[in-house]
């Protein structure tokens, strides 16, 4: 289960609903950055690779600008996915299956990026050529990052990112206008939920500036779809039952969309409902968090049963003809 299969729910759907202001769906915004290339996957690599630049560039932009914001970071979930990797390698079977590790070429990678970023954050001014290549360390933490949650469909990594996925990434982040969204307030890149997320199943944002919380989009439409908009809010209550257990999490009180190419953030209304009523549409969707995690559990283990009780069967089946096949010895 995740936040994006738990807000397909209907009770949480209506919960969701209740809360939410009104806003235009089509925003009709003039676009700046066209796809690079319409090649398949192209845009699921340019969504998170643009994802860890965006980071990469606020983390940068906020050591600079006159307030000097603090920013917090997490691991990097691609981090996460060459552990799994890893592991998933060390079974005989997968590398039957998939052939030599990758393993020694991943982490080249990813210390290649630490140390990339690290030269990249104590830049107060970069160039184009910098740009492109902050995009071509991204396109190659997407490739391992989507292992993290596709795991062997991921396979094999492309660590070679090709030359539409890098112009797109670097085109993008030349467009994004970092400097005005960086509001008053601490920034949260990644940020988890604290038992919270783990309770919707591992749910995490892209980006938290003071109370706003900020979600990327690269999609080639400017459209604030139902399930986006719910995602969001979903988000946000999810803030306040995590920021009640742990003060570090931050407390999410209002909620945008950055369009990546119209280079546009829409900020949503302000929601209305009083302070009680968004304690208790938080709780609300914990207790139907916890259902969904138990009905989940209940199909799994029906699915466990019935084959078990196919794997008996087919085991039971050769013997039972055995016995047919043995005829009465005549006199």
């Amino acid at each position: 289960m995740s936040l994006t299969t738990l807000v397909e729910r209907p009770e949480v759907k209506s919960l969701l609903d209740s809360l939410l202001p009104a806003y235009t769906r089509n925003l009709r915004l003039e676009r700046q950055v066209a796809p690079a290339s319409s090649a398949r996957g192209h845009a699921a690599v340019v969504g998170t690779a643009f994802d860890y630049a965006l980071r990469f560039e606020i983390r940068r932009m906020a050591r600079f600008i006159a307030t000097r914001q603090d920013v917090r970071t997490r691991r990097w979930i691609a981090e996460d996915a060459a552990e799994r990797y890893q592991n998933c390698m060390n079974r005989e079977r997968t590398r039957q299956r998939f052939g030599p590790s990758q393993e020694a070429d991943v982490y080249k990678a990813l210390c290649e990026a630490r140390v990339f970023e690290a030269q990249w954050a104590d830049s107060q001014r970069v160039t184009s050529k910098q740009r492109r290549k902050l995009a071509w360390h991204c396109a190659r933490l997407a490739s391992i990052d989507s292992f993290y949650r596709a795991g062997t469909r991921a396979l094999p990594f492309r660590l070679s990112p090709s030359e539409a996925v890098v112009a797109d990434v670097a085109s993008l982040l030349a467009h994004a206008p970092v400097a005005d969204m960086l509001g008053e307030g601490p920034v949260a890149l990644n940020p988890s939920f604290g038992t919270a997320s783990l309770a919707a199943g591992g749910a995490d944002a892209d980006i938290v500036i003071g109370d706003l919380l900020v979600d990327v989009k690269t999609t080639r439409k400017c459209l604030i779809e139902r399930d986006i908009s719910r995602q969001l809010m979903g988000y946000m209550l999810l803030s306040r039952v995590g920021h009640v257990d742990d003060s570090r999490v931050p407390l999410v009180r209002r909620i945008g969309v950055y369009f990546a190419r119209f280079a546009h953030l829409f900020v949503f209304e302000p929601i209305r409902a009083a302070e009680a009523q968004m304690d208790a549409a938080a709780e609300k969707l914990m207790r139907l968090a916890a259902l969904a995690r138990i009905e989940a559990y209940e199909r799994q283990l029906q699915m466990l049963g019935e084959l078990a009780a196919r794997t008996q069967s087919a085991k039971a089946a050769p013997a039972l003809c055995g016995r047919k096949s043995k005829q009465p010895a005549g006199p």
